[in-house]
């Protein structure tokens, strides 16, 4: 493993519990901590000298924390997941060049989905029970990337993963080798969910995202994209 790349999107406690999960499940791998969205900035402060802490967020923050690992298989995930057992070494090895493997998660709507977690459930016994009964499985065709692993430069060129840290996202394409690893498991908590808005947000109005999927309208796209500027706070084509 080259490097472990954290999108954090606080609070503190979960920034700090998966950089120390990680350490335990890859010791003297480098990791490297970006904030998810600009809410997740001020998680980075709680930050000790054993992680490589990048001050940017979003796509931006995501491509400098990427320069900053070798070339090699990188494992990317949220601030706010619990791993199931050696789930990093059992990713790792369902890894292939060109190849995106995830873990089993609680992720509807996807290939790869462990099913809901109740309130009140000890998520490491439910992680402990499911590690033990979850084949891989070939090509998938919907993930949910709250953890990935893939080689870097991957990474880097697909331009899907520029939205890898959105709450909630899913990503699907018959282009991309999705696979689920044997026996690798984890939980979202979705703490990232309540913290979309970003912090100097004052008026308590959600991010408003305006998305194009567009094809031969390069002569329409500059009018369309200039009348969106005013009322979206991203927009993504």
């Amino acid at each position: 493993m080259s490097a472990a790349v954290v999108a954090a999107f606080g609070p503190d406690a979960h920034t700090l519990r998966v950089v120390s999960a990680l350490r335990a499940q890859l010791p003297g791998t480098p990791i490297v901590v970006y904030a998810g969205n600009r809410a997740g900035l001020d998680a980075l402060a709680s930050l000790d000298q054993g992680a490589d802490v990048v001050h940017a967020a979003g796509a931006n923050g995501l491509r400098e924390a990427l320069s900053r690992c070798e070339p090699g298989p990188v494992l990317l995930t949220h601030d706010d997941v619990v791993f199931g057992p050696d789930m990093a070494a059992r990713l790792l090895r369902a890894h292939a060049p060109g190849r995106v493997v995830v873990p089993y998660l609680n992720a509807p709507g996807t290939g790869h989905d462990l099913g809901a977690l109740r309130p009140g459930q000890d998520v490491a016994a439910v992680l402990a029970r499911a590690a033990e009964k979850r084949p891989g499985k070939g090509k998938l065709h919907k993930i949910q990337p709250s953890v990935v692993l893939a080689d870097r430069d991957l990474l880097f060129t697909q331009g899907a993963f520029r939205h890898i840290a959105a709450p909630g996202a899913v990503l699907g394409t018959l282009e991309m080798d999705f696979h689920a690893a044997r026996g690798a498991v984890a939980a979202h908590v979705a703490a990232c969910r309540r913290r979309e808005v970003p912090a100097e947000r004052l008026d308590g109005r959600p991010l408003l995202v305006a998305t194009l999927i567009v094809r031969d309208e390069e002569h329409m796209l500059p009018d369309c994209l200039a009348s969106l500027r005013a009322v979206a706070d991203e927009i993504v084509v």
